[in-house]
């Protein structure tokens, strides 16, 4: 833990809209937790300069959660969906 400069909190439901977005808009088929790294560095965006280097792992894929977040069903019963 000596080494984490810092934890950034999202809800499930950010990360579950991010990794839709990352499928729909760029084609890249992640799950929850790439979703979450994207939610993220868009809560923290004011924080960066443009001199920073921000370098983002997308370490899950989507085949997971075919029945959940690529649901449209399940994210609308999650009241994630409108």
């Amino acid at each position: 833990m000596s080494v984490i400069d810092h934890f950034e909190k999202v809800t499930d439901k950010d990360g579950a809209v991010y990794a839709r977005k990352l499928a729909k808009e760029e084609g890249i088929f992640c799950g929850y937790s790439a979703g979450s790294a994207i939610a993220s560095l868009i809560q923290m965006k004011d924080q960066f300069t443009k001199d920073d280097i921000i370098v983002v792992l997308l370490h899950d894929h989507g085949s997971r959660y075919v029945g959940k977040i690529y649901n449209d069903e399940w994210m609308k019963e999650m009241g994630w969906l409108d």
